[in-house]
């Protein structure tokens, strides 16, 4: 056994926003929706199994697909935030314009017990299912195998490079909010945000951060054969780890795959110096294309203020017109 890690970063807003083979279940039933069915499926095999969400459009096959990667913590397959639910939006507007979507929902949120027991990594919280998802939309009758994407939202974003890396028959990449820092320094920045969001934080929440500071000063040192803490900032020192001097600009810029970055400008959460990072890393780059939206937040979802945290429990849609940029994007490459 080992040590008994809290599921997604124990601090800040990033963790907060997460709490924020691969058989067709025998119970799967096809339900009619706006220009599309839907399907239950399973994703992956014992011990891992996931339950998942085949939108399916209407009209003629063979269609463009994409399997949608969840940001941190313990996502269920819409991505549930409060009362938001972008991921089903997401697929919703996409399987309407005639591309098959794939979600479903995050081993940390179905098995969290049991890998709370364990040192995972980003193979068993992320990678593998993925993975394990590209598979099933390739072998499903009507899905164009050739044609099949992922759009990776946040934390996903983040490890699509490394993902893609495993899997090069992927199509292309949409990047959503993704995070191009490594996960401590996202979580303390977006602490010192909320911290001083109504003017100078209070000497409780200048505790707090230096708490905080403190862990991240303890991930900075962890190294491989060494006697780590086995659990800092509420994950295994061995997730930490396997992101260790990871540069995810540098692994896209060796993809030989299309890439689309999409940012919303009101986020806090992933900001526009991750934009910048990547749209630094990838100069000269044909590859990748790069667009912002000044009215968006964390969740792709449109207000005029400043985002804070509370904005997340007023409920919201995923903006269509994303919706419409990304289907725009992925029939121009897969026609």
């Amino acid at each position: 056994m080992g040590p008994k890690a809290r599921i997604g970063v124990a601090r800040g807003p990033l963790a907060r926003a997460g709490r924020l083979s691969l058989l067709v279940a025998a119970s799967a039933a096809l339900l009619s929706g706006g220009g599309f069915t839907s399907r239950e499926v399973t994703v992956g095999v014992d011990p891992w199994k996931l339950g998942g969400t085949l939108l399916l459009p209407q009209g003629q096959p063979p269609w463009a697909a994409v399997v949608l990667v969840h940001g941190p913590g313990p996502n269920d397959r819409d991505e549930t935030v409060h009362a938001t639910h972008i991921f089903r939006d997401l697929a919703e507007g996409l399987a309407s314009r005639g591309i098959a979507v794939l979600r479903y929902d995050k081993r940390t949120k179905v098995h969290g017990e049991k890998m709370s027991e364990m040192e995972f990594t980003t193979e068993q919280e992320t990678v593998a299912d993925v993975l394990s998802a590209l598979a099933l939309l390739r072998s499903t009758p009507g899905i164009a195998g050739t044609k099949v994407f992922l759009i990776a939202h946040s934390l996903g974003g983040y490890l699509a490079p490394r993902i893609a890396a495993r899997d090069p028959k992927i199509r292309g990449i949409v990047f959503l909010a993704a995070n191009a820092r490594p996960v401590e320094d996202m979580a303390l920045e977006q602490n010192i945000y909320v911290a001083n969001l109504r003017g100078d934080p209070s000497a409780e929440a200048k505790a707090r951060l230096d708490s905080l500071r403190a862990e991240v000063q303890k991930v900075k040192k962890l190294a491989a054969g060494t006697a780590n803490p086995p659990i800092v900032m509420g994950l295994p020192s061995a997730w930490l780890l396997d992101l260790k001097g990871y540069d995810a600009p540098a692994a896209a810029k060796r993809l030989a795959v299309p890439m689309l970055f999409l940012q919303g400008e009101r986020d806090f959460q992933v900001t526009m110096t991750d934009f910048r990072l990547w749209s630094d890393g990838l100069r000269g780059s044909s590859a990748a294309s790069f667009h912002s939206y000044p009215r968006l937040n964390h969740l792709f979802i449109a207000g005029p203020n400043k985002s804070i945290p509370a904005e997340y429990r007023l409920g919201g849609n995923f903006e269509a017109e994303v919706t419409a940029d990304i289907a725009t994007w992925i029939q121009k490459i897969a026609p």
